[in-house]
Order: C-alpha cells, then structure tokens, then sequence
C-alpha cells in the first residue's frame, strides 16, 4: 500500500511538474513576442519621430515670430534653428569649402528644422505644410513625402505581421496548454470518480485541483517572466545604449498580464478536465 502510495505521490509531481514545463515554455515564447512588438513600435514610433520639416526663412524673417507661429501647428513637436553662420560653419566642417572665397556674402538662408509629432501621418503633415507656407517669412517649406510613406508602410506592415503571429500563439497556447493540463488529469479521473463515489460534492473536488493550478500558473508565469528579464539584463549589460529599461512600467505591465494569463488558463483548463470526469460514465472511464 504504501508502495502504490508513493508510486501515485511521484507520478503526480511528474504531471506537475511536465505541465509547468510546457506552460513556462509556453509564456516564455508568448513574453518573447510580445515584448519584440513592443518595442519594435518603440523603434517605429521614434524613427518617425525623427521627421522633420526643412523650412527655408527669407532674408528679414524674424525667427521669433516665425517660431511663435510654427508652435500653434499640432504636427510640430520642437524646432531647431540654424542661422545661416551656423550653416556655414557646418558647410566648411563637412565639405571643406568656403563659398564666401568666391562671394562676397554668405549665400546660405536662416533655416529651421520642425520635428513632427511621431504619431501625425504623411497625409496629416501634407495638410499643414500648406498652413505653414502662408507664414509670412517662409520662404520655402521642403519634406521628404516619399520617404515618409514608404517608412508608415512598412512599420504598419511589420506590426500588423506581429500581432498576427501573437495572436496564433496565443490560439495555440490555449490549445497546448489544455491538452497539457488534460493530460496530467487522465492519471487522476480514478481518483476524482472515488472521490464522487464516496459523496465529495463537485465543489469540494474541484477546489484542491483548482487551487493546485493557481499555483502552477502562477510558477510557470514566473518562470517565462525570470527567462525573459534575463534576457535582458543581458542585453541591457551588453549594450546598454539600446535603453531597453527605459519604460520600466510597460514591461512591468507586461510581465502582469503574462503572469495572469498562464493563471487564468491553467485555471480554466482545469476546470473544464474535472468537470469532463466527473460528467463520464464509470466504463468510459477505462
């Protein structure tokens, strides 16, 4: 008897502990995906944000003015002043050439470069570019229109492309993860049908499991959740100038709901494994 006891004991813990394998896994490639989306919009949002208008100003334009004006546009984000020493200065820097050898003034024009808001598309700065050239003072207003589009594309493209993905790994980790869970109850239908058998209500079989699987998501949420911030302090030890920290509380937020849902669906798979046993006939059983 006590043989066959702890032959029982350690076959439980194998079940255990193969589900929480498979489920850790499981969230870890989830964690690793959504993170990549994260970030890859972080990335997405800030080459965006590198946008900007060139505007070249006339000769008696006033940059004060012009400023106080540009700041009422809802696209520009900051502006960056160069006057036209500046700009000569930079000129003489990267091309080692002086104009002002062969005239007798500088030739450059004052000019202010307009960052765009990262969230604004080509459409929406198109439009205000004709606001802004009604500026008395602007000269002209030059942006790369074909460069902005084909960037939007392509960043829309790459995230719709991994949210696809995580959403059929999310499909598959339920499927998984069920089939995991129902597994590790098939060495247990016995056990729950003698517990029926003996006049155990459902609610009082089911709790011991059901508290076994808070317990078993809640390991394997934490096992992803450690696999995955190893990963990065490694790369932030690594190369730390990727700031992969630098919002804190998103990947925080993000290790919460991973954690949540390797609870909620170990919790709801084994619910659904029990009540099958307890619905099934005895000679289904074998």
């Amino acid at each position: 008897m006590s043989t066959n006891t702890n032959l029982k004991s350690r076959k439980g813990k194998t079940n255990y502990l193969s589900q929480i394998v498979v489920v850790s896994l499981l969230l870890f490639v989830l964690a690793l995906f959504v993170n990549i989306i994260y970030h890859s919009y972080v990335w997405g949002q800030h080459v965006k944000s590198m946008q900007y208008l060139r505007i070249e100003l006339s000769n008696e334009a006033s940059f004060e003015n012009i400023n106080a004006q540009l700041t009422q546009h809802k696209i520009i984000r900051s502006v960056e002043f160069i006057s036209k020493d500046k700009g000569l200065e930079l000129l003489k820097s990267n091309t080692h050439t002086d104009p002002t050898a062969l005239l007798d003034k500088n030739p450059l024009p004052n000019i202010i470069n307009a960052f765009v808001v990262a969230e604004t598309t080509p459409l929406e700065i198109e439009k205000e570019i004709e606001q802004i050239k009604l500026i008395e003072g602007i000269a002209s207003v030059d942006y790369k229109k074909s460069d902005a589009k084909l960037l939007d594309r392509i960043i829309d493209k790459i995230s719709w492309v991994m949210v696809i993905l995580v959403a059929l790994l999310l499909i598959a980790s339920v499927f998984i993860i069920d089939s995991t869970v129902r597994l590790a109850f098939y060495s247990k239908r016995m056990t729950i049908r003698s517990m029926q058998l003996i006049g155990a209500t459902k609610g009082f079989i089911r709790k011991p499991y059901m508290l076994r699987a808070i317990l078993n998501g809640a390991i394997s949420g934490c096992i992803a959740i450690i696999g995955v911030a190893l990963i990065y302090a490694s790369l932030e030890y690594y190369y730390p100038e990727l700031h992969l920290l630098k919002n804190i509380n998103i990947l925080l937020a993000i290790g919460g709901a991973i954690l949540l849902i390797g609870i909620v669906f170990t919790l709801i798979s084994t619910y659904f494994s029990i009540g099958k046993y307890l619905r099934m006939n005895l000679d289904d059983l074998y």
